[in-house]
């Protein structure tokens, strides 16, 4: 079963008038603004004023209004934003709701979430982030006046070897830097910089079995143009033909 979308209501001119008259540090504000793209899927909504400025410019703005279910089917409708919310506190298994929206994002498109600080469960947060990595999301975090945005975006480039610099830009963020402040999160981001060896590691162990596959199918098209070289050879000369003519006759002999 599909999930089930709706299109936006037509915009109404005064809520525009009062999505644009938010403070710019409003992290409603900043998700919408953040919607590139013309088509955008509402997933968790934040704000009826957002969807209003969303329809004054120009996006087509649809919205998910029944859970998710598994989806087979290749030939889906797909967004170029996909807005979230406040999904840490709206959704209990974050990673997961990524996950089963993912097939809804096109190919340069992008997640937009944020949550505000004082609600933040860090392990959560930090297990949305590695979970967007393995998922091939570039994960960027956008500090606000008490409250974080994270935009998950779609690259064909594996983005391991910049986790560790998301994590320090998250630190400074959530100003993480006094002794007393971290430890409580040592152990998290010691548990998920580890979870980074391993992954950088396997990483490397897939380029070099690539790297081999490749070796081993260059060596084999080179001896393939060989092959087919000296067979061109053979068959131009008279003695070739000769040579070819004898076992082809060779052949229709012994499948009698």
């Amino acid at each position: 079963m599909k999930p089930v979308f709706s299109e936006t209501a037509p915009n109404v001119n005064e809520k525009n008038n009062e999505f644009l008259g938010l403070d710019d540090n409003n992290p409603i504000k900043w998700e919408y603004t953040s919607a590139v793209g013309d088509h955008i899927l509402v997933a968790v909504k934040s704000s009826n004023l957002g969807d209003a400025y969303l329809t004054a410019v120009g996006k087509k703005v649809v919205y998910l209004r029944h859970d998710l279910e598994e989806e087979a089917d290749m030939n889906i409708e797909t967004f170029d934003t996909i807005l979230l919310g406040d999904l840490l506190k709206t959704v209990f298994d974050s990673e997961r709701y990524i996950e089963r929206l993912a097939p809804y994002l096109s190919s340069k498109g992008s997640f937009v979430l944020w949550t505000f600080i004082k609600d933040l469960n860090l392990n959560n947060l930090l297990n949305l982030v590695i979970a967007s990595f393995q998922l091939g999301f570039n994960v960027k975090v956008y500090s606000g006046n008490k409250w974080i945005g994270l935009k998950l975006q779609r690259t064909n480039d594996t983005a391991v070897n910049s986790l560790s610099e998301i994590i320090c830009s998250m630190i400074d963020t959530l100003n993480l830097h006094d002794r007393k402040e971290v430890q409580p999160y040592e152990k998290q981001i010691s548990s998920l910089l580890n979870e980074v060896t391993v992954l950088k590691k396997d990483l490397v162990d897939a380029y070099k079995k690539e790297e081999k596959l490749l070796q081993q199918q260059k060596k084999m098209d080179k001896q393939m143009k060989y092959l087919e070289r000296r067979y061109q050879a053979l068959s131009s000369s008279k003695l070739g033909r000769l040579t070819l003519f004898y076992w082809k006759f060779r052949k229709r002999r012994g499948n009698r």
